[in-house]
């Protein structure tokens, strides 16, 4: 179950600007700018499997909202590991969302793949608990 206070939140800042990450030793932190509020919000989370792109100096190539994949829900499972579909058209599918980044991967280290979403996927990364996410408003 997600927790409530995470998924408000990632409601709350739906359109909000990717302004920067980072990755290095099992910990990513990035921060996104929410204009309607006017706030800065700066998160950090332990993961060892992240996907991004560049960091755009365009604002509106950054504009991205918080989307969350249960895995379990979404992937087949055999032998305590998330595995890829058999069907092709959902393997690509899976590529496009970053799904993939599970594949393989036992189902007792991550519970969610969180994306931030924009035109296209910004930043994906594999998350253990969602409990595991701090944040603040900067």
């Amino acid at each position: 179950m997600i927790p409530e206070r995470f998924e408000v939140l990632a409601r709350r800042i739906e359109n909000a600007q990717l302004i920067a990450y980072t990755f290095e030793n099992k910990q990513l932190r990035f921060q996104l700018y929410h204009n309607d509020s006017a706030r800065l919000y700066a998160f950090v989370l332990p993961t060892d499997t992240v996907h991004g792109r560049s960091v755009s100096t365009t604002p509106a190539r950054m504009l991205c909202s918080i989307r969350l994949v249960e895995l379990q829900r979404r992937l087949d499972i055999r032998h305590d590991r998330y595995f890829p579909p058999a069907n092709s058209k959902l393997l690509l599918n899976d590529a496009r969302e970053r799904i993939n980044l599970a594949y393989g991967r036992r189902c007792d280290e991550y519970q969610w793949l969180v994306n931030l979403q924009g035109e296209y996927t910004l930043l994906s990364f594999l998350v253990r608990d969602l409990a595991e996410i701090r944040w603040e408003v900067e």
